[in-house]
């Protein structure tokens, strides 16, 4: 992985873990940012293959990194009870 593939992988993974920190179930907000952000690379991600490959592959590190981010994020501080937790991430004792 290139330079700036890394750095947006190590970006999307600490947005993804901001965004799922800040989620509040009686607003909306940063599920709407974090859903539009993922929605904004992914809708220029084919432009940027066919232009700028290496961009599109930052789409997809960034990502992917905001995705696997937000989902370590819930694992390891357990936000949403014993249900979620074996479905994100067994924890090993």
């Amino acid at each position: 992985m290139d330079e700036y593939a890394a750095l947006c992988w190590n970006y999307g993974y600490g947005q993804g873990a901001y965004y799922v920190k800040h989620l509040n179930r009686k607003d909306g907000y940063m599920l709407r940012r974090m859903a539009s952000d993922v929605g904004e690379r992914m809708r220029s991600c084919p432009r940027h293959f066919l232009q700028n490959p290496r961009q599109a592959l930052g789409d997809l590190s960034y990502t992917v990194g905001l995705l696997k981010g937000g989902i370590t994020w819930l694992a390891e501080h357990r936000r949403f009870g014993p249900i979620c937790r074996g479905i994100i991430a067994t924890p090993t004792r």
